[in-house]
């Protein structure tokens, strides 16, 4: 199983299209954080860290998504271009290789999110801050929601992948992970973040 798992990751980290969507995945969130921190209106942004955090979860929608579209295009490229073929002949055990991508996949996914998620956060508390805010990661609830953050990376890592299995076809599969935004993170008890919230988010600096 290790051996299945570390050449799963080799695959998946050696692929440009992958690293290039993860780094977008770190940069929308931390760049519209930092610059609405650094320029927007101090006395009409977030009043305490809960709402800071809630931004920042607003601006990982898109996060999740591109995670998503790593994890749907590591499997459904396989199929199109017939290498998952010779994946097979070496590990006759489909299950292995499954769990092996499966485990992979939400590992990056967690990793980037919690990453970015921290990244953001951190970085517009701390410029929010120096300007006169007050947000903090020990308010009520700030943790809760950038738990839930990166939660909803790992989930539609999931959705990504089994849709991918399924379809086994990249276009068509990439396109689903936004369809759906709206049902994991009603798990977390918050409000869903469209395009709506992140509109709101922006509007109030």
């Amino acid at each position: 199983m290790k051996r299945t798992i570390l050449s799963e990751w080799i695959k998946l980290r050696t692929i440009l299209s992958h690293k290039i969507l993860v780094a977008g995945a770190f940069l929308f969130p931390f760049v519209v954080v930092t610059l609405a921190a650094t320029f927007g209106s101090v006395p009409d942004g977030p009043q305490d860290g809960a709402e800071m955090a809630e931004f920042v979860m607003g601006m990982s929608v898109v996060t999740a998504m591109l995670l998503g579209v790593v994890t749907a295009i590591g499997l459904t490229s396989e199929y199109t271009h017939n290498t998952i073929r010779p994946t097979y002949a070496a590990t006759p055990s489909r299950l292995r290789v499954i769990i092996s991508k499966i485990v992979v996949s939400t590992a990056v996914a967690l990793v980037a999110a919690t990453v970015t998620v921290s990244a953001a956060f951190f970085s517009g508390s701390t410029i929010y801050n120096s300007r006169g805010g007050n947000t903090h990661l020990g308010d009520p609830k700030t943790v809760t929601v950038l738990v839930c953050a990166i939660v909803l990376s790992g989930l539609v890592s999931w959705f990504g992948f089994g849709m991918g299995l399924l379809i086994r076809n990249s276009p068509t599969t990439v396109s689903l992970p936004k369809i759906t935004i709206n049902t994991p993170s009603t798990i977390c008890g918050s409000p869903t973040p469209d395009a709506r919230a992140i509109s709101r988010g922006l509007n109030r600096w």
